[in-house]
């Protein structure tokens, strides 16, 4: 059974936003950094977790994402962390 993905997408500097893959199975270790104090020191140990476990990374400016296609993902789930940027 081919394994599904989820897509986080987080904000920084006001102007990016950072769309990360990642394997199904790392939900339950996210949704334990989400539910935790809202601390930097968590924020960045969730997104180091996510850096290292994701798939496939991409950076948008300003809200422009130029052809790019998850087609080749079974996004099953999509997180959004806004509370990691500005």
């Amino acid at each position: 059974m081919e394994e599904s993905q989820i897509l986080i997408v987080n904000f920084e500097s006001c102007d990016e936003i950072h769309l990360s893959v990642c394997n199904y199975s790392t939900i339950d270790v996210i949704n334990k950094f989400l539910e935790g104090k809202n601390t930097q020191a968590n924020a960045d140990i969730m997104l180091e977790h996510i850096y290292n476990n994701r798939l496939e990374y991409v950076l948008c400016q300003t809200y422009v994402l130029e052809d790019y296609l998850f087609g080749k993902y079974n996004i099953k789930k999509i997180i959004n962390v806004p509370e990691l940027g500005c």
